[in-house]
């Protein structure tokens, strides 16, 4: 087969950015890819007037030198939406959704301005879903990275209950800490899509008639 010369190439699922020198390799590229397989057709994005395309959730622009800046993208018809800073989930898997959109927006930014900016309007989102100040810039600093202790075979206990507070959680932790025992309590709640799946996986066969 031959490809076009392309200067950068990445795919994502079935997302993919190749960068090449003009507008006709990028249409060989593409009949290239189309011969493949008859079931696969490759659709091919152009960029705007600005020299710009906007993939997923980051935009890539060429300057005059043909040198490419990224910088983070979210649709304008994506509203304000966050976990809720009074929603029914572990604290602590709030602060880390916070800090991967957080790093998300830092790893597609090449530029310092740009990625500033972004993180501004995103503290203001959190903002809107109860999330202080404080909160936020607790979760702007980088985490250490923990060193998994190792443990004696049969030596750790684990407690799976469900979740209704942080406080609850503590203080079940607490007592098994007086009690001598090293034991691990965590929470995993279902969720809607879970439910459902193990819903279509048991679901029979309805005995009324007419029912499909």
């Amino acid at each position: 087969l031959s490809f076009p010369r392309t200067g950068l190439f990445g795919r994502y699922v079935d997302d993919i950015l190749a960068l090449v020198t003009n507008s006709q390799d990028a249409e060989e590229l593409q009949a290239v890819m189309n011969q493949q397989h008859a079931a696969i057709k490759f659709e091919l994005e152009h960029p705007d007037g600005n020299n710009t395309l906007r993939l997923l959730d980051f935009a890539i622009t060429l300057d005059g030198n043909a040198t490419p800046h990224f910088d983070f993208y979210k649709k304008k018809a994506k509203r304000d939406i966050f976990v809720h800073a009074n929603s029914a989930l572990p604290w602590s898997l709030k602060m880390n959704i916070i800090r991967n959109e957080h790093q998300r927006i830092r790893e597609r930014c090449s530029d310092v301005e740009s990625r500033d900016q972004h993180l501004a309007t995103c503290s203001e989102v959190l903002q809107k879903n109860g999330y202080s100040r404080q909160t936020i810039r607790a979760c702007e600093k980088p985490q250490p990275r923990r060193k998994n202790k190792k443990r004696a075979e049969g030596d750790t206990l684990y407690f799976h209950m469900p979740f209704v507070s942080d406080r609850l959680n503590q203080k079940v932790r607490r007592i098994f800490q007086q009690e001598g025992f090293n034991t691990i309590v965590y929470s995993k709640n279902k969720n809607l899509r879970s439910m459902l799946a193990q819903k279509s996986q048991n679901s029979s066969t309805c005995s009324l008639s007419g029912c499909t």
